[in-house]
């Protein structure tokens, strides 16, 4: 592993193992953009999948647009405690495809239960003001660094 790799792994191992929505962004300053939105029952590994491993369907080419690990400049996350149930786990992915606007979206397959659920206004809302406020944390910048932001 080079120090580039050993570097970007050392700050993974310190995200949360946790449910959360997150976002990989592209770019640098003026040009940073979200490149990917995705959803993970445990944070740290799904990363480690996208970055390290390189093992995810986004970064291996199995679809027609793929997220290239070398260019992910930022990781931001959010966490909440009703994301230990899958389906609103789900549902908040598909408000955070509208908030951000992705150039690329996990392609998995959307529950019945958690279409019902995006469907709720009142959740709906909820999800738009906790994806419009400061992540969780976040990760990355020139430097790989990992930085907590607000509480559990």
């Amino acid at each position: 592993m080079d120090k580039l790799n050993t570097l970007i792994a050392r700050s993974i191992s310190e995200l949360p193992n946790v449910p959360a929505v997150y976002t990989m962004y592209g770019g640098q300053r003026r040009s940073l953009h979200v490149a990917y939105v995705g959803v993970a029952g445990k944070l740290k590994r799904r990363v480690t999948e996208h970055l390290v491993k390189h093992g995810s369907s986004v970064t291996t080419g199995a679809s027609a647009v793929v997220l290239n690990p070398d260019y992910v400049t930022e990781i931001q996350w959010w966490e909440h405690p009703d994301f230990s149930e899958r389906h609103v786990l789900e549902a908040s992915e598909l408000v955070a495809f509208e908030v951000f606007d992705p150039a690329l979206r996990s392609r998995g397959k959307v529950s019945e239960r958690a279409k019902r659920h995006y469907a709720k206004k009142r959740f709906h809302k909820k999800m738009v003001k906790l994806f419009s406020n400061e992540p969780t944390g976040k990760k990355g910048g020139q430097t790989y660094t990992f930085d907590k932001i607000g509480p559990n």
